[in-house]
């Protein structure tokens, strides 16, 4: 995890500019409502423990969208493509297995064995 100053905001690792603009107005807004009235110490832990949630629930999120398009379109997924979605770290990867769930025309193109 890299550190930041409290103040700054994370990198949503989104690849559109818009939505990571948004996503830094936001984080910005509830570090500020956050830290209101604390030591600068306690605005860092604060801002650390911040960042790291601000991350996991855009992961979350991502994670969620993923497993529910690929439940929508094939029914039952494959348990190994669920841990492959739930192992995902970065919006990045998430975005790939979206666009590999949304071109494939069955489970046999996700290349992943049976659930």
């Amino acid at each position: 995890m890299a550190f930041t100053r409290v103040g700054t905001q994370p990198d949503s690792g989104c690849d559109n500019k818009e939505t990571a603009e948004f996503h830094q107005i936001i984080y910005r807004k509830e570090l500020a409502a956050g830290t209101a009235g604390l030591t600068s110490w306690e605005a860092l832990g604060f801002a650390i423990g911040f960042e790291q949630g601000f991350k996991q629930g855009i992961l979350r999120g991502w994670r969620h969208s993923v497993l529910r398009v690929a439940r929508n379109r094939f029914g039952v997924i494959p348990a190994s493509f669920e841990q492959t979605v739930l192992n995902a770290n970065s919006v990045v990867a998430l975005d790939r297995l979206l666009i590999l769930v949304a071109d494939a025309s069955s489970l046999d193109d996700l290349a992943l064995s049976g659930p």
